[in-house]
């Protein structure tokens, strides 16, 4: 068992996933990155952790 980061962004119409991360600090660097903007003043914008089962 394993953890991932999850970078989504929520709005009306849903959700959708920028990627999946090794780390929450990973995936708010990439988002800087990409896009030129502070993770900070995206709207919507979340990371969360969640669970990784390898068979």
């Amino acid at each position: 068992m394993s953890y991932a980061y999850v970078l989504y962004r929520q709005d009306y119409d849903g959700v959708e996933i920028e990627g999946i991360f090794d780390s929450e600090l990973q995936a708010l660097d990439w988002y800087e990155k990409e896009y030129g903007e502070s993770p900070d003043d995206a709207e919507g914008l979340r990371v969360e952790r969640t669970t990784v089962y390898w068979d």
